[in-house]
């Protein structure tokens, strides 16, 4: 479900609640009129005014009936409509744990092509120092300054690593800030010219809804960089209506294939389609798979939960 639609069904919800409150009310006060006019009956001896009060109570009766009726369609309407919102929220917790879950998977693999491989090779090179040490101390130098680099890559990559998963960014910069140092951490390790340009009155104040577009534009940024063979990238994030519109196009490879099956093959597309769906948002990509069209990405997210502060887990 979308916010938009979930919003509509639980003003439904709230104004059903309210009208079957209200009848309720009604009926109650039927009731305890109904009441009153039996005990006025046992001692009434004038029979026109028993007929008055007699025809009341049938009156009350009647639309009484009537009203058990509308209390009764309206509670299964209420109920209804609880399964539908519970269903919507029950399905974004599957969501977010499936997208949890292929951030793991990212991460393990990351892991495992780098740091993991860096490590085992590592294990080599001392093995083959302590092999040196005694018949060619020149060579088991050399072996240990070559085990020294390859450390120093291993903290490279466990840093980034860990980077991914909470860039300090978000602890000591606003967002403009925390964007901008991100793209210059990006373009300090590739030829591509990456230009972000960022309205300055954007405001969002959700610490999740900011992780997510921080994500967002990174994963996009990487993808490029990764496959696209581009000269250029260039990001722009503006607010319209309360509404944060990204727009993010490279001038290299495009690819052909969009639809399910498609991204399916591209595991980046595919977490990035799931994070703008979470954060009730809209995705669309254009790509031909041409060097001279490149591909163009446009996301539309809401921020207008801007008092709202989400603490990041």
């Amino acid at each position: 479900m979308t916010r938009n639609s979930t919003k509509i069904l639980q003003a439904m919800h709230n104004s059903f609640v309210q009208e079957n409150q209200e009848l309720k009310e009604i009926r109650n006060n039927n009731y305890i009129r109904i009441e009153k006019i039996e005990k006025y009956l046992i001692t009434c001896r004038e029979e026109g005014e028993k007929k008055i009060y007699l025809k009341e109570k049938e009156d009350l009766i009647y639309e009484n009936q009537k009203y058990t009726i509308e209390i009764d369609k309206l509670e299964k309407r209420i109920t209804e409509l609880q399964e539908v919102i519970s269903v919507g929220s029950f399905l974004d917790g599957l969501m977010l744990l499936d997208i949890q879950e292929k951030e793991r998977k990212r991460i393990a693999r990351d892991l495992h092509d780098t740091s993991l491989q860096n490590l085992t090779h590592l294990i080599h090179t001392l093995e083959l120092s302590s092999l040196f040490i005694d018949q060619d101390p020149a060579k088991a130098k050399l072996e240990l300054e070559l085990a020294g680099k390859k450390i120093r890559v291993v903290i490279d990559d466990i840093r980034n690593t860990i980077y991914d998963l909470r860039p300090m960014e978000f602890d000591d910069l606003n967002f403009k800030d925390a964007l901008q140092s991100m793209v210059d951490k990006l373009q300090r390790d590739t030829d591509i010219l990456i230009e972000l340009e960022l309205e300055e009155n954007i405001v969002i104040n959700n610490d999740l809804v900011v992780a997510n577009i921080y994500r967002i534009i990174r994963e996009c940024i990487v993808n490029s960089i990764k496959h696209s063979g581009a000269s250029q990238i260039n990001i722009e994030i503006v607010e319209v209506n309360e509404m944060c519109q990204i727009k993010i196009k490279d001038d290299g490879r495009g690819f052909d294939d969009l639809t399910a099956k498609g991204k399916g093959k591209h595991f980046g597309l595919q977490i990035l389609e799931e994070r703008v769906q979470l954060l009730r948002g809209e995705l669309s990509i254009y790509s031909e798979g041409t060097k001279e069209i490149g591909t163009r990405i446009s996301i539309t997210i809401p921020i207008e939960d801007k008092g709202e502060l989400v603490p990041l887990r």
